[in-house]
């Protein structure tokens, strides 16, 4: 588990043009691209 600053995930959606209500969030995943992108920022 890790902690990340507030505001984060959505920071990240903004960055990648995925904000709003029709974009999901990743579930499930074998790879740890989005999350190493995450811990990136």
């Amino acid at each position: 588990i890790h902690s990340v600053k507030k505001g984060l995930f959505y920071s990240w959606l903004k960055k990648k043009g995925k904000l709003g209500g029709q974009h999901k969030v990743p579930r499930l995943s074998n790879k740890r691209d989005f999350v190493e992108e995450l811990l990136g920022l």
